[in-house]
């Protein structure tokens, strides 16, 4: 049997980002874009949807399991999905209290009259995309200058998936949070429109000798609380980071069929007005040394003892 966590990747999640500035033409993003996906064609559906939802509330349970689940919430890229569920209780005899996600490519799969029939999640299992869930009747209005949206989830796992919280499938009713600064007044060709993507890692270095294919061995193989090296462990052999509109910065490290083995969720953004630092979960700064639309080198350092590291990117094709 597959468990929870060979799909479902144990995450800090922070859905809510700031974000007020006055909106400058010409805009790279559209960032208040409504309607009925099932009336709109795919690129005007693929702006609707586009943004970090907050599920107003819904709750599962299971008497087997003894525990509590909720949709937490569900954030679209240009080309990525993510999608939390909190779940609380006792699970196999151990207490539970986490926040879990999905992580995967969607499609916007179309009827025959060229509309949107539905949003298809997909993940990524036994080497093969597989849909996990299937969103529908989506609605997106504008009220009193907040977006919220209304949908219907249709969860659709695998058979021999063991998952506690049984059928999260239902109508559910989200808000839209707000975009980070720097996105309404983004224009083409600037950093933030640049850095607004999914980028596949491509070299790692620090000044200590350290390498790519050591970097991601510690990340999927090292217990991070107590500092040991987790028995019989299966090593990430890529990563890819994703950058959103809406101030998530998504760290992913995958094996070689595919499948997300670690993801990493923190908030982004820039650290100053020329939009050449990230500032990463608050505290953590990366230097942009060059940004193209194919290309993304960043580096860090700790002034404390010298340490410093240096990340290059190729971004994902569309």
């Amino acid at each position: 049997m597959k468990k929870l966590l060979s799909l479902f990747s144990l995450v800090l999640l922070l859905w809510g980002c700031r974000g007020d500035d006055d909106s400058i033409p010409p805009l790279v993003f559209d960032l208040n874009a409504t309607g009925t996906v099932a009336d709109q064609t795919v690129e005007e559906a693929q702006k609707t949807i586009n943004g970090k939802w907050n599920v107003a509330s819904s709750s599962s349970s299971s008497a087997k399991a003894t525990v509590n689940c909720s949709f937490y919430g569900i954030e679209f890229t240009d080309d990525r999905y993510l999608l939390g569920i909190q779940i609380t209780g006792t699970h196999e005899g151990e207490s539970v209290d986490e926040l879990v996600m999905a992580y995967g490519t969607y499609t916007l799969e179309e009827a025959a009259d060229g509309t949107v029939s539905s949003v298809d999640l997909y993940e990524r299992i036994d080497g093969t995309n597989q849909r996990i869930a299937r969103l529908t009747d989506i609605v997106v209005e504008e009220s009193n200058n907040e977006l919220t949206a209304d949908f219907t989830v249709q969860f659709t796992l695998p058979d021999d998936f063991e998952f506690p919280c049984g059928d999260l499938s239902g109508d559910y009713s989200a808000d839209k949070a707000e975009p980070v600064n720097g996105a309404e007044d983004a224009g083409e060709e600037s950093n933030f429109d640049l850095l607004v993507n999914t980028w596949s890692l491509s070299d790692y270095s620090n000044s200590e000798g350290g390498t790519l294919a050591q970097m991601l061995y510690e990340v999927s193989c090292f217990d991070h609380e107590t500092d040991e090296e987790i028995p019989n462990c299966e090593a990430a052999t890529s990563a890819e980071v994703s950058f959103s509109a809406y101030g998530s910065y998504i760290f992913t490290f995958e094996n070689e069929a595919g499948e997300v083995l670690a993801t990493m969720v923190d908030s982004w953004r820039f650290n100053n007005t020329e939009q050449t630092e990230i500032l990463v979960d608050g505290d953590f700064v990366l230097s942009i040394e060059s940004l193209t639309n194919v290309l993304l080198r960043v580096n860090s350092s700790d002034e404390g003892d010298g340490f410093t590291e240096t990340w290059n990117f190729i971004r994902v094709s569309d």
